[in-house]
């Protein structure tokens, strides 16, 4: 009598701990935890006197307090509830069976006798201890860490149901069979029958609402992008009209001053110096204020933030659009090309943080430096090459300085305090390429044509070089300080 208690005190009380898992739900308070014990306690008592009178319907009684209660508590859907607290009890019934199997199996080995009722509960409490750490582990696992989103599809009911109902009318003649050992058989192939059938319907429902989730994810995105491209059409609107407004004044203005030039020029024989100096200082006037006029469009156009396509990595996407708008009031164009996963990169070769902090530097660089030039270009492209992630950043600006090739990763060194500039970011840059062994190149040999000056690339190839390629003057005296540098001047 007590074993059968204390069999299904735990079997109850682990229904409540595998349905909130099942559903990913927390307890939410310590009223639940006592609840679910009390819950447990008069149900199992009810059972135990049952199972003299009715066996196979004790099984089945024990449901309908458990669903009540977490139906009230976690205000579920009741379909939800039915289906899920039906599994649920399921999974805590072949539990107990499966642990009661390893508990005997070990006593067994010990060599304990079970004729005695007091000792038969010792292995029973054994078995309690092993199924809890059986569903610990369970619900641990990659695939049920989150429990079985699935199951709040209405697709799901059915199938769930009759397959639960399967397994637990099985276990219920497991539990209670008192006829021949050959009785155990079709019950119990009926119980790995379901399992199989429900590992693979639960792999399958997975795969469903994995693609479905991603789906939903790809629709948000392509909202978003519609979104961005509605909001940059209309930029452009603005700008046209502010070309077309730029373009109708000129077109009064220009041949209005050609006329006042023209004017000028025929007859500035026929005028005094002062009345000519009048005349000149008035024209002179008009044409400094409509070219003032004419920059200050033409400048507030240039400055929008250009649209650059999209890493799939939401920190990455953010960090590019600040530094764009720090290029843009700069006056300078950036470009991006992306031919590589971010996403994985980010995953599997250096770190999200890290990543971020590495562009920012490089791209932070390259701003500073192309925006005391007469061309102001920036090109970063994130490629896969030969299965190794490489960031390039170019950039139209000056080369480098001797002292910073000479104490890049040793010192902070710039030669930009002026324009902004202070040694840090190649400090970090130096410190990030250390941390992932990546190689380091500074080209300054570009195609003569290129609009570009010089190009920095970090490849994450576990190599941990510092590469120069360069053909200057001072090449020599930054070899000799500097006993890592490698030179590399193959034709490419």
């Amino acid at each position: 009598m007590y074993a059968i208690f204390i069999k299904y005190f735990f079997i109850i009380l682990f229904s409540f701990y595998t349905y909130h898992k099942l559903l990913n739900l927390k307890i939410r308070a310590s009223f639940d935890i006592i609840l679910y014990m009390l819950v447990s306690l008069i149900c199992s008592s009810i059972n135990a006197y049952l199972n003299f009178v009715f066996p196979y319907i004790s099984l089945f009684f024990m449901i309908i307090p458990f669903i009540v209660i977490v139906t009230l508590r976690t205000k579920t859907e009741f379909r939800i509830t039915l289906i899920t607290g039906i599994i649920a009890s399921g999974i805590s019934n072949a539990g107990i069976i499966i642990s009661l199997l390893i508990s005997t199996i070990i006593f067994y080995i010990l060599g304990y006798e079970f004729a005695d009722t007091s000792i038969v509960i010792i292995p029973l409490f054994a078995a309690v201890f092993i199924e809890l750490i059986l569903l610990i582990l369970l619900f641990r696992t990659k695939r049920l860490r989150k429990g079985m989103p699935f199951l709040t599809d209405r697709n799901a009911d059915n199938i769930g149901t009759t397959i639960s109902l399967l397994v637990l009318f099985s276990i219920a003649i497991l539990l209670n069979n008192d006829g021949p050992s050959y009785f155990y058989i079709i019950p119990f192939m009926i119980v790995v029958i379901c399992v199989v059938f429900i590992l693979t319907w639960w792999k399958k429902r997975l795969t469903i609402t994995y693609l479905n989730n991603k789906r939903d994810a790809e629709l948000i995105e392509l909202h978003n992008t519609i979104n961005e491209k509605d909001e940059y059409i209309e930029l452009l609107k603005q700008q046209n009209i502010a070309f077309g407004n730029l373009v109708h004044k000129d077109n009064k203005l220009i041949p209005a001053m050609e006329l006042a030039v023209t004017d000028f020029l025929k007859n500035y024989k026929e005028k005094d110096a002062d009345e000519l100096e009048t005349i000149s200082q008035n024209i002179l006037m008009n044409l400094k204020n409509q070219s003032s006029g004419r920059k200050n469009i033409l400048e507030n156009i240039d400055a929008e933030v250009k649209q650059l396509p999209r890493t799939g990595l939401s920190s990455i996407d953010t960090l590019l659009i600040y530094l764009a708008k720090r290029a843009a009031e700069a006056h300078v164009t950036i470009d991006l090309t992306v031919h590589a996963s971010i996403k994985y990169m980010a995953q599997n070769v250096v770190a999200e943080n890290d990543l971020n902090t590495l562009l920012a530097e490089l791209i932070d660089n390259s701003i500073i430096s192309a925006s005391q030039c007469e061309v102001r270009k920036i090109l970063i492209t994130l490629e896969l090459v030969d299965s190794i992630y490489v960031i390039n950043v170019f950039d139209s600006g000056d080369p480098f300085a001797s002292e910073v090739l000479k104490n890049i990763g040793i010192k902070s060194i710039t030669t930009r305090g002026e324009t902004g500039g202070s040694g840090t970011g190649l400090v970090n840059i130096s410190d990030i390429v250390k941390k992932y062994k990546a190689t380091f190149i500074i080209d300054d040999l570009l195609t003569p044509n290129s609009i570009f000056t010089k190009k920095i690339s970090v490849r994450f190839d576990r190599k941990n070089k510092y590469i120069l390629r360069s053909n200057r003057a001072d090449l020599s005296e930054i070899l000799s300080s500097r006993t890592d540098i490698i030179l590399d001047n193959t034709p490419r």
